[in-house]
């Protein structure tokens, strides 16, 4: 994007690569030039592209040809041990940096190396040697030299990973570990092949950093636990983990770890067998073609939240409750129907057309490398009011069955992507609160608050009682009955809009009992204000709490004073828009009547959205 916009600045002509060839192609071919270069574009061009220049396209490659082809090559160079290291620039071909070389440049591998440093050492000798290459380039005085097809090639693919999901084998020299380490570290920037792990039973502690000791013991017993790091001895010298995590990203010192994989000083760590490090890179193969659509599943996931339901505090423990759902007969085999039915019941109470629930699958609950696994296949839904229920019956009962081909995706991945582990939720582990849980045993997954379970053609509503009360629901079964005996009924003329979730009982209930709601409302005062006559009211009585914080009256009406001083001085008055960026806490309601206090209105600019979700509310 920089790029792009230094060049709009001096009037060059920017054609965005990034969507698909078929959008892009035309724009290129309308301009006419005599070189193409392919420096960070990581997909194959199609010879059509390749012969829009009129004398060639050149692609930068991050590695020395032909030993290093393909993506990822630093990484995989610094886990083979190389001791130098390169860049190439080359002719593009139809194969994968097979081309002709027209400039390298080979330097020593520093100790210590990581993916990181790597690549920036590869990117200023590509600044380095651009310059003289354009030159050759324009002068006529550039050298093709084939490359050498009897040397060493390895070509590394976008889904190749390192064996048995990057796990330490504590039976390896503690060499080969770190140099594991050092290529997996990859900084700020997206990981796009792992973290070493250290996987004790079904507990997973990602390794971000860690330091080469001459120490001996036994293979894979604990050396030392100390404030800042757990010293573990390998095959020969032993390795000092320094930078720990959870898969999710989240940091955590030695001591946590140690706790979180149940170790101590001399404790033997499991061997990791040869029959299960070649299971987990099979898997690792498999879970590496889902992972692009993944990545763009979870950066626009949107996931559902009961109106009805409370948040959970910090230290909160689910307690789940299970009420039977009457499924007609006719619908009880359908998973596609009764999930269905649910979906619209929660659409139409929430008032969201899309949301994603998650689908738990019993094939992966007990698999090999379940511990690295997330506990749900997010589904997506989006119903339309006019939608006939048969139709979304079918849509969502499509969706399932795709979703069960599916493995789900990996816990780090939200750790190896900043964009994603930024997301409160997703590095939390609360996914998605609504499951969906088809031929599956097992409490519901970590962060879930209903969810909707089948068996043998059985149904029930399992909810953690201490965030929904037993009567809501009641409700929810209610309402889901009703749709599935109205979709029993006639699926083909009942639509989303009109489908009927109360029945009579209800119906009346709510109509005549809860919807008398006649209250006399003043108008002669603001929201803000009736919260100050409170506050003279009762002062001292707690006035919010959230997450074992309290504050009175008193306490909330000060700080939302000083607040909205300020936001005066920064010339807020009526009718003015205030973003308020900030997540569910008290500092969130201060926020809110501070701006109401001002004069101004608040926009809501929810934190777990997306960042262009964002960008373009401001904007609007």
């Amino acid at each position: 994007q920089r790029v792009a916009t230094w060049a709009t600045a001096r009037g060059l002509p920017v054609v965005d690569a990034a969507r698909p060839v078929s959008e892009w192609e035309p724009a290129l071919a309308g301009h006419s030039f005599d070189w193409l270069f392919a420096i960070t574009h990581l997909a194959l061009l199609p010879e059509s592209v390749l012969a829009l220049p009129t004398h060639g396209a050149v692609n930068f490659h991050d590695g020395p040809l032909p030993t290093y082809a393909g993506l990822n090559t630093p990484a995989w160079a610094l886990i083979n041990g190389e001791a130098t290291y390169g860049i190439t620039w080359h002719e593009i071909t139809p194969g994968i940096d097979e081309g002709d070389v027209l400039k390298e440049r080979r330097f020593d591998v520093a100790p210590g190396e990581t993916s990181l440093s790597l690549n920036t050492r590869n990117f200023e000798a590509a600044i380095e040697t651009f310059d003289e290459l354009v030159d050759e380039l324009a002068t006529g005085r550039h050298v093709a030299v084939p490359q050498d097809v009897a040397a060493e090639r390895s070509t590394y693919s976008r889904h190749d990973r390192p064996p048995a999901m990057a796990v330490l084998d504590w039976r390896r020299p503690a060499e080969e570990l770190d140099r594991l380490v050092r290529a997996l570290t990859f900084g700020p920037y997206p990981n796009p092949l792992g973290f070493a792990k250290v996987v004790v039973g079904d507990a997973v502690v990602l390794v971000v950093a860690a330091d080469l000791l001459d120490e001996d013991g036994e293979s894979g017993v604990v050396l030392e636990i100390s404030d800042d790091r757990i010293v573990i001895a390998c095959a020969s010298g032993a390795l000092a983990l320094t930078q720990l995590t959870t898969q999710r990203g989240a940091a955590l010192t030695a001591i946590e770890a140690s706790t979180q994989l149940g170790i101590d000083i001399g404790t033997p760590l499991p061997q990791l067998a040869d029959d299960l490090a070649e299971s987990l890179t099979e898997l690792a193969a498999v879970l590496a073609r889902t992972e692009r659509s993944y990545l763009r599943q979870l950066s626009t996931l949107e996931p559902l939240e009961l109106p009805w339901a409370r948040t959970p505090s910090t230290d909160h423990t689910p307690h789940y409750a299970s009420l039977a759902v009457t499924v007609p007969t006719s619908l009880s085999g359908e998973a596609g129907a009764v999930t269905g039915a649910l979906a619209v019941v929660l659409a139409r109470l929430s008032g969201k057309d899309r949301f994603h629930i998650g689908l738990v699958d019993g094939r992966w609950t007990d698999a090999v490398g379940h511990a690295f696994l997330a506990g749900a296949v997010p589904v997506e839904i989006e119903l339309q009011g006019d939608d006939a229920l048969c139709a979304v019956f079918d849509s969502i009962g499509a969706q399932l069955d795709h979703a069960r081909l599916r493995p789900p995706f990996a816990h780090e991945l939200i750790a190896r992507n900043p964009d994603l582990a930024r997301n409160p939720e997703l590095a939390a582990g609360r996914l998605l609160p609504i499951a969906v849980r088809v031929s599956a045993g097992g409490d519901p997954n970590e962060g879930v608050v209903l969810e909707l379970h089948g068996a043998a053609g059985a149904w029930s509503i399992r909810f953690d009682d201490g965030l929904i009360d037993a009567a809501d629901a009641h409700l929810l079964v209610t309402c889901l009955e009703s749709a599935l005996s109205a979709a029993a009924e006639a699926a083909s003329t009942t639509t989303v809009a009109t489908v009927d979730l109360l029945g009579d009982t209800l119906r009346q209930q709510v109509l005549d009992g809860w919807g008398d709601t006649t209250r006399a409302i003043r108008d002669d005062v603001c929201i803000h204000q009736l919260f100050e006559e409170q506050v003279d009211r009762d002062p001292d009585v707690t006035a919010l709490m959230f997450e074992g914080e309290a504050i009175t009256y008193a306490e909330m009406d000060a700080r939302a004073n000083r607040l909205a001083h300020h936001l005066v001085t920064l010339g807020i008055g009526p009718d003015d828009l205030v973003g308020v960026h900030v997540s569910r806490s008290i500092d969130l309601v201060v926020a809110v009547t501070a701006v109401h206090k001002a004069g101004g209105a608040y926009v809501p600019l929810d934190p777990v959205y997306p960042s262009d979700r964002l960008e373009h509310m401001i904007r609007d």
